[in-house]
């Protein structure tokens, strides 16, 4: 298994691509050629848990060609709505906020999991 990084290791450094694979992953690319990975390891191994990204607001077009100047992560955690269910799952989600000169996106990941989850995903570097 990679290192897991903190997404503020994008600070600085320039994206030339972003791919995204089925609001599951994302890869970034930057100008130096080094490639990052965010997604959720649970989901690959069939756990009751997963993630998915639920929302990307703003462009990710914005994120290309200029130095990244914000690279931000929150959670949050709410109690599952269905009361037989709400003892063993929780909702919960992260925000990714990424910005440059061009505009900011925040890239919203949902989870459904078990409350010892984390809601926090995977980010790694290839």
């Amino acid at each position: 298994m990679k290192k897991e990084l903190k997404i503020s290791e994008l600070l600085g450094k320039t994206l030339v691509s972003i791919e995204n694979k089925d609001n599951r992953q994302l890869k970034f690319t930057t100008s130096e050629g080094e490639e990052f990975l965010m997604f959720d390891e649970n989901s690959s191994y069939g756990n009751d848990s997963y993630a998915d990204i639920e929302d990307i607001a703003g462009s990710l077009s914005d994120l290309l060609n200029n130095p990244i100047l914000v690279a931000e992560e929150r959670t949050s955690k709410a109690p599952s709505k269905d009361k037989e269910y709400s003892d063993w799952y929780t909702n919960c989600w992260t925000f990714y906020e990424l910005a440059t000169i061009k505009g900011s996106v925040t890239i919203r990941w949902y989870c459904s999991a078990s409350p010892h989850y984390s809601a926090q995903v995977d980010f790694i570097r290839l």
